[in-house]
C-alpha cells in the first residue's frame, strides 16, 4: 500500500473520530476495560473520573484525545475549548495524596506479607499460549520483549509486548508499518489513543492474576485489530 501524506492525513481524522467514540463509550459503560488494566495509570485516570460529573467525563476524555492527535484536530478545525483546555490541565496536575487506593491497599498487603509477584517466566508462559493466533507470528525480540507481525488492510501491524521493564510487568503497543517504514509515528495501545500515556502498562500483578492480565491486553490489542481495517478506508466525515 502507497501510504502518502494524504492517506496518512486521512487516517488521522478516522483515527481521532475513533478514539473519542471509544473514550465516550467506555466512560458510558463504567470503564470496564480500563479497571481490567492493574496499575498506576488506570487507578489515577479512574480515581480522577470519579471526582467528575457525567458531562465533566466527556469533556476531560476530548481535551485528552485531542491533545494527542494535534494532525487531526488542525484538519478538522476542532481545536480544545477553553473547558477542555482546564480540565486536562486538572488531570495532568492532580494528585491523589501519595497514593491512590488500589495502591495503598497492595502497599498493605506487602507489609503484612500478603503479597508475592507473579514471576516474569509465567507471564511470557501465558503470554506465548493466549496471544499468537490473533496478533500474528511472533517475531525474535530483545530480553523480555516480543513482536508479534500481522498482515492487515494492506499494512503490517507490528506488536510489541514487554515483560522486562523495571516499572511495569506488562506491557504493549502497536506500531503500523507500510512499505518497511512508519506509517504512524507513535506506538497505539488504549492509554496512547485515549491520550492518557505513551503506553499500556499492567503491574503488581500475582500469579493468579497472570491470565486474567493477559486477557485484558489481548482485548485490548483485538480492539485495534478489529478496527483498523475501517480507519484505513472508512468514512472521515463527523459522526
Amino acid at each position: 500500500m502507497i501510504a502518502d501524506e494524504a492517506f496518512r492525513d486521512r487516517f488521522a481524522v478516522r483515527y481521532y473520530r475513533w478514539a473519542l467514540a471509544d473514550f465516550f463509550s467506555e466512560i458510558d459503560a463504567g470503564f470496564p476495560r480500563i479497571r481490567e488494566i492493574t496499575g498506576p495509570q488506570a487507578w489515577r485516570l479512574l480515581s480522577f473520573m470519579d471526582l467528575l460529573q457525567p458531562d465533566e467525563k466527556r469533556v476531560l476524555a476530548s481535551g485528552l484525545v485531542k491533545r494527542w492527535n494535534t494532525r487531526a484536530v488542525t484538519l478538522t478545525k476542532e481545536s480544545p475549548t477553553q473547558a477542555e483546555l482546564a480540565s486536562v490541565e486538572a488531570f495532568i496536575g492532580w494528585a491523589p495524596g501519595e497514593m491512590t487506593l488500589q495502591e495503598r491497599e497492595i502497599a498493605r498487603q506487602k507489609a503484612a506479607g500478603n503479597w508475592s509477584p507473579a514471576t516474569r517466566q509465567n507471564i511470557r508462559r501465558i503470554l506465548d499460549a493466549e496471544l499468537s493466533p490473533a496478533l500474528g507470528s511472533r517475531q525474535k525480540g530483545g530480553s523480555g520483549e516480543a513482536t508479534y507481525v500481522r498482515e492487515l488492510a494492506g499494512l503490517e501491524l507490528h506488536t510489541i509486548i514487554d515483560t522486562g521493564a523495571r516499572t511495569s510487568m506488562l506491557s504493549y503497543g502497536h506500531l503500523i508499518v507500510s512499505n518497511g517504514r512508519r506509517f504512524w509515528p507513535e506506538y497505539i495501545s488504549v492509554f496512547s489513543w485515549m491520550g492518557v500515556a505513551g503506553q499500556t502498562d499492567w503491574s503488581d500483578i500475582r500469579d493468579a492474576e497472570v491470565s486474567r492480565a493477559v486477557r485484558s491486553l489481548r482485548d485490548c490489542c483485538e480492539l485495534f485489530i478489529n478496527v483498523l481495517p475501517s480507519l484505513v478506508s472508512g468514512p472521515i466525515d463527523k459522526q
